[in-house]
């Protein structure tokens, strides 16, 4: 029983604002009242998700809960026209455009798979059934070849030499003591024996092993040298990336690769912890330890397959690797879904006579009904109208087309914020608002191709992740024109405003108390959603040195 729905699964409870639209999902049964066959295979599909995530009650059990809000969180949803406001910071998997096209995406057949080397630790034989297939009694390494990588410092070696002989393993010239051997192993058929010579002592970087069969006389009857490989200290993170884009659908998977190298290069196999974070998407990987930050994982063989599943929403953002004595950080993006074509709006309009007599009318309001503003009239008429529209899909092939028009719109305040404290809470229930085409104009509209795109509405001047421009970056919140080139070697970011705003810095003093602490002398006269807040430490014995600098965000 749910308090969701009228007692039954064909009725849905449903909290509307003034002009929002809400999807809700009801099952589809066959004519029969039995479940079709793609239901129940959505069904076990859905299952197996939550089965797979049913560690949400878990994951909020150790969380760890502050009283101080996070106001310093580094976050700019505040300046985006798109994006998704989800109920609570576990991840439920919810996300806001992706789920009204998941039907139409299919398999991903453009996915790529991209290549992980590991170097394979040696595998250790059982000597009585290796000597059965010996081919001759020559002295040979058996579990270790000539410039083999390992992984720790102290190496079990396997190694055969003609029966009856004495034999002597040398690592880089030094003698092994034969009390390290721990297990012998004859076959006379072959005139042939095995040794298990545990936990030899080799250096870092390259070791010569050699190994020498005398008679009783000491002359060598055979011998063999092969140099093998330990792990150097680690020194440098690489990575390499998919050079397919991958849209921001909310499915797709980015991957990512990474290598370990040591001061020579080589590839560091030994059993590494890492920990990755990612401010984009989410790290498909198992975190073996939930109880820290971030994701943590273990890499052994040289290389790690790092999945990225995309966010809802298009965007650049950065993965961070990080050994503890190591950092690599690995830009991400990812572009705009290339989704169906949907549209919808409307236009309305009335005529008022002024003979009618209104007063006999009782006043009604519905959930998408609004005061109409007088756009003509005389002393025996008057009419007024709104028309409004929202559109949003592929266009001409690989053009993304959003485009939003509201007569009535107020330019009440920038991007038009979805705020939290707006919405009455519904708890349990794990539901996600998007919004899209926020803007303070009556008119949105962007082009998006790729990388590159063209916009007309509420604009953020500066341009993030760039440090050549750091010292003369304009950073404005307008509205107006933008168009941004980019490919894999140029960017190209312009932008046109004609605006009756003008810029403003208020610094005040702290006090030593949370606040309030006022924005401007004249609140009213502050854009909404126009503001930028920062909280500068200065030198006390040199004011104009800054020695630390946040950036607040709105409803952190």
């Amino acid at each position: 029983q749910s308090n969701r729905n009228a007692g039954d699964a064909g009725s849905r409870f449903v909290d509307l604002k003034y002009g929002e639209l809400h999807r809700a999902d009801f099952a589809i049964v066959g004519g029969m009242g039995d479940s079709t066959e793609r239901l129940n295979a959505e069904l076990i599909a859905r299952s197996k998700s939550v089965s797979a995530k049913n560690d949400t009650l878990e994951q909020a059990v150790k969380t760890a809960l502050t009283l101080e809000p996070n106001y310093d969180a580094d976050t700019t949803d505040n300046v985006d026209a798109s994006g998704c406001n989800i109920n609570g910071d576990l991840d439920l998997g919810n996300n806001c455009d992706s789920a009204i096209v998941n039907d139409m995406i299919g398999d991903a057949t453009n996915r790529v798979d991209m290549a992980v080397t590991t170097v394979a630790p040696p595998v250790e034989k059982e000597l009585e059934e290796y000597l059965k297939e010996v081919a001759n009694n020559n002295v040979t390494f058996i579990n270790l070849n000539e410039g083999q990588q390992l992984s720790t410092y102290k190496q079990m070696v396997q190694v055969q030499a003609p029966l009856g002989s004495i034999f002597t393993l040398y690592a880089n010239g030094k003698a092994i003591s034969e009390q390290q051997i721990g297990k012998t192993a004859e076959q006379e058929k072959q005139n042939v024996m095995a040794f298990d010579y545990y936990a030899v002592d080799l250096k870092r970087g390259s070791n010569t092993l050699r190994g020498v069969a005398t008679d009783i006389n000491g002359k060598t009857i055979s011998e063999q040298t092969i140099t093998v490989l330990t792990p150097d200290s680690l020194q440098a993170i690489d990575y390499r990336t998919q050079a397919q884009l991958v849209p921001a659908d909310g499915i797709s998977e980015y991957q990512v690769v990474i290598s370990l190298k040591d001061r020579d290069n080589r590839p560091y196999i030994g059993t590494t912890s890492l920990t990755l974070d990612t401010n984009i998407g989410r790290i498909n990987l198992k975190d073996s330890s939930q109880d820290q930050a971030g994701t943590q994982v273990t890499v052994s063989g040289g290389e790690l397959l790092i999945p990225v599943t995309a966010p809802s929403v298009p965007g650049k953002g950065e993965l961070v690797i990080d050994t503890g004595s190591k950092k690599q950080v690995i830009p991400l993006q990812f572009t705009a879904q290339l989704r169906p074509l949907i549209a919808v709006g409307i236009v309305e309009g009335a005529i008022s006579l002024k003979d009618f007599d209104g007063g006999q009318i009782t006043d009604a309001q519905g959930a998408f009904e609004e005061e109409l503003h007088e756009i003509s009239g005389n002393d025996d008429y008057a009419a007024s109208g709104r028309a409004a529209m929202f559109l949003k899909g592929k266009v001409r092939g690989d053009y993304l087309l959003t485009l939003a028009y509201d007569s009535d719109k107020k330019g009440e305040r920038l991007f038009r914020d979805i705020e939290p404290g707006e919405y009455y809470p519904v708890y349990g229930d794990s539901s996600a608002k998007g919004f899209d085409a926020q803007s303070t104009s009556k008119l949105y509209v962007r082009v998006d191709k790729g990388r590159s795109f063209a916009m007309y509405g509420d604009l953020k001047t500066q341009i993030d992740n760039d440090e050549g421009i750091k010292l003369g970056q304009y950073n404005r919140t307008l509205t107006g024109l933008k168009a941004q080139y980019e490919d894999d070697n140029t960017r190209v970011t312009a932008f046109a405003a004609e605006t009756s705003t003008s810029q403003r810095v208020n610094e005040t003093r702290g006090l030593g108390i949370s606040g309030p602490y006022p924005l401007a002398e004249d609140f009213d006269a502050v854009l909404e959603n126009s503001e930028t807040i920062e909280v500068i430490t200065r030198d006390r014995n040199n004011p104009g040195l800054i020695v630390n600098r946040e950036t607040l965000t709105r409803f952190a």
